[in-house]
């Protein structure tokens, strides 16, 4: 479709060119700012909606050399640095990115997107009270702009406030009944909130209005796998895995399913996917090093703990996790050393306390075992049938063991 305007009037290029970019005709919108730019070599906003369409391409660092030539022409512009704060976060750079939200903002401090920007900025970064902080005053500024209130819905699903965030999501799907991801969202806190039936309806909705979009299937297959209907969660990751290749959390939500199915090789699979494509994807570590550990293969199971504990020294599954494998290995020490540091991240880890407990009988510490016995079995901890899960009896333990317990522990440990 042609859109006529005044060929000499370089604020009419930049114009069309956002209609352009609007329709996602990058090419086109790009053509119309570079002329538009060929007559006014000083247009700032020509620069900033050119690099608005590299941004939507992914072509971040032209993106930035037209923010910066905004910010050259003309340092007063707010959105010059905010959208460039956008590119920079998208390529990693926190530092910059934060630098500039906060630039943009100092310059206009009534600049709703300026407040959103950085108020999902800081959700990805699971500062949520800050994030709350800055989607507070974007609504405050702007009442009606759906994608705020779907993000502050958010940023309260992350505080588990699910009554607060289905509220936002309500507003985000009122001001736009055709917003596919609000419907995702807010069926994602359904299912959170145990309303299973709310975030099947949801999820459809979301599916009939964007066909295409990876992660409502995926959200749909941890709703399903809720329901005990793996075969149904395993079709829709599978969708979701189709649509989006490149998006290690489908290939995670798979692998837990497999996990569920005690079909570890499988759940290996899409770990070894998973890390492939994120390799600081922490979780996948965890569960890797577990489907190891229950398979057998203590080594590798301690391997993924190891880079578990590089990437988070203050994990406390890492910890509990490489205990139990050095416990396997009759490691007694160093499953000491693990549960050590698990108990001094997490004092109310009654289950460190019992393992703990289990390898100092074996070191016939006997006093270290007692003390922790005791505090486990009076934080909540079964010790008798936990011991029984491993042994029929004290004296089973004994003979396999080649030792004689003290009669205190001994007691403690028998069913009455």
């Amino acid at each position: 479709m042609d859109y006529p305007l005044d060929s000499d009037n370089p604020a009419a290029y930049s114009n069309r060119g956002n209609i352009f970019r609007e329709k996602s005709e990058f090419q086109l919108a790009i053509k119309d700012y570079e002329n538009s730019i060929k007559l006014d070599p000083e247009f700032a906003n020509a620069y900033i909606n050119r690099g608005l369409v590299y941004a939507d391409k992914g072509d971040l660092d032209n993106a930035i050399k037209d923010y910066d030539m905004a910010i050259k022409l003309d340092p007063t512009i707010a959105s010059a640095y905010t959208n460039r704060g956008n590119a920079y976060n998208r390529k990693g750079d926190s530092v910059r990115a934060i630098k500039d939200y906060n630039m943009g903002l100092k310059l206009d401090h009534e600049f709703a997107e300026g407040y959103y920007n950085r108020g999902t900025f800081y959700l990805a970064r699971k500062e949520i009270d800050l994030a709350l902080s800055d989607f507070n005053r974007a609504i405050e500024l702007n009442l009606h702009n759906a994608q705020i209130y779907n993000n502050r819905a958010l940023a309260y699903d992350g505080q588990n406030k699910f009554d607060q965030a289905i509220v936002d999501f309500n507003r985000a799907i009122e001001l736009d009944p055709g917003f596919a991801t609000s419907y995702n969202n807010r069926g994602s806190t359904y299912r959170k909130k145990g309303d299973l039936e709310r975030a099947f309806q949801d999820f459809k909705i979301s599916i009939e209005l964007d066909p295409d979009c990876a992660s409502v299937y995926s959200n749909r297959g941890l709703t399903y796998d809720e329901k005990g209907e793996h075969e149904n969660a395993l079709k829709d990751y599978e969708k979701a895995i189709e649509l989006d290749p490149e998006s290690p959390i489908s290939y995670y939500n798979r692998s837990q399913t497999y996990f569920d199915m005690q079909d570890y090789d499988h759940a290996i699979d899409d770990l070894n996917i998973v890390i492939e494509l994120n390799p600081e994807f922490e979780d996948a570590y965890n569960n890797r090093g577990l489907s190891y550990l229950i398979m057998e293969e203590v080594e590798s199971a301690i391997d993924d703990f190891n880079t578990l504990i590089e990437l988070n020294p203050d994990s406390v599954n890492a910890y509990n996790a490489r205990g139990l494998a050095y416990f396997t290995l009759e490691d007694y020490k160093t499953a000491i050393q693990d549960y050590n540091m698990v108990i001094e991240l997490n004092p109310d880890d009654a289950t460190a306390y019992r393992f703990r407990g289990e390898a100092w009988l074996h070191l016939e510490q006997w006093e270290n075992s007692k003390v922790d016995l005791i505090m486990a079995k009076d934080m909540g901890e079964d010790i008798v049938a936990a011991f029984h899960d491993c042994y029929e009896s004290v004296e089973d333990f004994e003979d396999k063991n080649d030792v004689k317990l003290p009669e205190d522990i001994a007691a403690m440990l028998t069913q009455q």
